[in-house]
């Protein structure tokens, strides 16, 4: 079984492309079969992945360079198993145009919150997993941004923020896959 996973900030060319790579990384490091993508909810044309997001990434043995920025197509995130966005606004848009998504989205900080709270558990597929994560929550809890949630966009600011920004990626991806992909169990 292959795992589909959306990943969505608001122009393509940091967060997102970034975050994607990160996780396609970690999950290829369990054997786990995962369709990784990604998209914007602002996007203009097919723009390239920043210099800086290619530079830092490029740090980590990670090639974004041929990355082009892509609007974010209601089809994808049907089809997807777990949405995940850099912030709330992206997550209240994407639940706006696709409600039904709504135990499937979630920002990157409270996904990795919320695996860390409640790791899959034997036997249990991503689905029943995600479901589980997605209980009782309510799309009041998401109002406004929240640092606690958010991950700051690092376009314009120095390559410092996007290395920054690199690391929170990777720190949070890491809680996911650790508690959903635990070492020497099955992939899916």
């Amino acid at each position: 079984m292959v795992v589909n996973i959306l990943v969505v900030c608001t122009a393509n060319q940091c967060r997102s492309p970034m975050a994607a790579a990160i996780l396609q990384r970690e999950l290829n490091r369990r054997g786990v079969q995962a369709q990784i993508r990604s998209g914007g909810t602002s996007v203009v044309g097919s723009a390239p992945a920043t210099h800086d997001a290619i530079v830092v990434m490029k740090a980590e043995g990670l090639d974004i360079s041929t990355h082009r920025s892509r609007p974010l197509e209601p089809n994808e995130v049907d089809r997807s198993d777990i949405i995940i966005t850099m912030t709330r606004a992206q997550l209240r848009e994407v639940a706006t145009q696709s409600p039904a998504a709504f135990s499937r989205l979630f920002t990157l900080k409270e996904l990795a919150r919320r695996a860390r709270e409640h790791g899959r558990v034997e036997g249990e597929d991503v689905g029943a997993w995600i479901t589980r994560l997605s209980a009782g929550r309510r799309t009041t809890d998401l109002v406004g941004d929240d640092p606690v949630d958010d991950v700051e966009d690092p376009i314009g600011c120095p390559i410092g923020v996007y290395s920054a920004v690199a690391r929170e990626l990777a720190h949070a991806i890491s809680s996911v896959v650790d508690a959903g992909w635990a070492r020497g169990r099955d992939g899916v």
